[in-house]
């Protein structure tokens, strides 16, 4: 079994979701935080981009962590942000 799906971040930068579900895109996955922890500056604009064209959606966040302090701190902003949408 094959699904097509996309991962996203700043990096691609305005992305048309209505081209992207057009596409027969099946999910996306998108970047919640980058380093230093601070939201992609594109996570809310694409995750309601998928939201409006029901692309099911997950979230990653690449970790920067050295220690089990910072792995704490990033995962309690990914669940900050995760609770506000």
């Amino acid at each position: 079994m094959e699904y097509r799906g996309i991962d996203v971040s700043s990096w691609q930068g305005v992305i048309d979701w209505k081209k992207v579900a057009d596409h027969g895109t099946e999910f996306a996955i998108i970047r919640i935080t980058e380093a230093g922890n601070a939201i992609d500056r594109y996570f809310e604009r694409n995750y309601a981009g998928c939201m409006e064209y029901r692309i099911p959606t997950g979230v990653y966040k690449f970790s920067y962590a050295l220690s089990i302090d910072e792995v704490r701190r990033e995962a309690e902003k990914v669940i900050e942000v995760e609770g506000s949408l």
